[in-house]
């Protein structure tokens, strides 16, 4: 019985973790670190009791792939005398803290993920929206209720333009996960499914539009072809019932868009022709755009070390922040730094387990909608990584661990088909 209570204390504190990340990520790590502490020494405890099992070597070897490949460019970047900050940068990012994932996923694995991984992303989502338009509004109104240090703190700046808001919440960019995953799971779900999670993304879609976040917008048109996509090289097949749910989706963000639209334009927010501008603008080559010329530099750095790249901590002749070997755009950093080498072997470990897992989900029928969900959640994130940079963090680097959890899930499942509904 204290056992059973006791996890259920861990379960609660480790979705509240979850749901701090979603929320204030990159801020108050203070606040998070109690309840990752303790989940993380329960995890060891319970594991060296031998209460908790892992199910699958997938998720081992995944990390351990990963550490390798990290700690090899570590010491191309080291021998290259690159900056010894960078360095420990790297160690921490890919190394300490996907060990720490790693033990969530244990965790995870051995309580009943599936019926906490809704309510934890909605509770998530749902946050992040109000948060999202209660900054707006106490802007539009010039109410102060938000405290300076709060709001430099979480970057929670608005900024009224010609045509449309813009928020730079950096919480905006969870919504690169959760809403991938919300929306393709009400695709994909053919069972009744709570009514909250629709008032859910409702707001997330109002609070997505006044960020003007315009990846996230891009996701949202591209999550339902993503749903038929999956589900075709999951069953081989094209399901006309997921068709005509998809075609209804996209009717209901249709109108939506346009009632947000029409409410936002009559209080002077932003109008169809300026918000239109701010999405489409990123398709427009502009050479001298930051992002442009950065991009140039980290190829030209690229070029002149192609096959194994400069290590971790080589700065480009464009430097984009006080700590120079830091870029937004992920894949021409990555190239950059570990050459063709380093980016081809990295792709390789993460596809090969991503395609592996996600042929696999096919296997169990009842959690199928939430495991492709994940999936589809986790190519977003890497999606819009492209272009920010979300895998810097420790907040967003949850996202690299969805294959393996999924892989372990799946492999729970079939060797103990009934412990989803055992588990508290």
């Amino acid at each position: 019985m204290v056992s059973f209570n006791m996890q259920r204390v861990v379960g609660f504190m480790v979705a509240v973790l979850f749901i701090l990340m979603f929320v204030i990520p990159q801020a108050y790590f203070w606040m998070k670190l109690p309840f990752l502490g303790v989940a993380l020494l329960y995890t060891l405890v319970n594991l060296s009791s031998g209460r908790f099992k892992i199910y699958s070597s997938t998720p081992l070897r995944y990390y351990i792939l990963i550490a390798i490949l990290t700690v090899i460019w570590l010491l191309i970047g080291a021998i290259n005398g690159n900056h010894q900050k960078a360095l420990y940068d790297g160690f921490r990012l890919y190394v300490s803290y996907n060990a720490i994932f790693f033990l969530l996923i244990v965790f995870l694995t051995n309580t009943n993920f599936y019926r906490n991984v809704l309510p934890i992303a909605m509770l998530g989502a749902l946050f992040i929206g109000v948060l999202a338009i209660y900054t707006v509004i106490d802007v539009v109104l010039n109410l102060n209720s938000i405290p300076e240090s709060i709001r430099s703190t979480m970057y929670m700046q608005v900024g009224l333009h010609s045509g449309h808001t813009r928020i730079n919440n950096v919480n905006i960019g969870m919504y690169t996960f959760l809403l991938p995953f919300l929306l393709s799971y009400c695709i994909l779900d053919e069972r009744k499914k709570p009514k909250l999670i629709y008032l859910v993304l409702v707001i997330s879609v109002v609070g997505v539009v006044l960020a003007s976040r315009r990846i996230v917008v891009y996701l949202m048109v591209m999550v339902p072809f993503f749903c038929i996509s999956f589900d075709i090289f999951i069953t081989s097949a094209l399901r006309s019932r997921l068709l005509f749910r998809v075609i209804k989706i996209y009717v209901y963000l249709l109108f939506l868009s346009m009632f947000i639209a029409a409410i936002a334009n009559y209080f002077s927010l932003f109008d169809i022709e300026g918000f239109a501008g701010r999405i489409f603008e990123v398709l427009i080559k502009d050479e001298e755009s930051p992002r442009q010329t950065q991009l140039a530099a980290l190829l030209q750095g690229f070029y002149n070390a192609p096959l194994f790249g400069t290590g971790f901590g080589g700065i480009a002749s464009v430097v984009r922040s006080e700590f120079g070997w830091n870029y937004e755009l992920l894949y021409p950093k990555l190239l950059f730094h570990s050459g063709l080498v380093g980016t081809i072997s990295l792709f390789s470990v993460i596809g090969y387990y991503t395609i592996k897992v996600t042929k696999s989900c096919g296997r169990d029928k009842t959690n199928y909608s939430i495991n492709v969900a994940l999936i589809i959640g986790f190519i977003s994130m890497l999606i819009a990584s492209a272009t920010n940079p979300y895998l810097n963090s420790f907040d967003f680097l949850f996202g690299l661990g969805v294959p393996p959890l999924v892989a372990e899930l799946l492999k729970r499942e079939r060797l103990m088909p009934f412990a989803s509904s055992s588990q508290s």
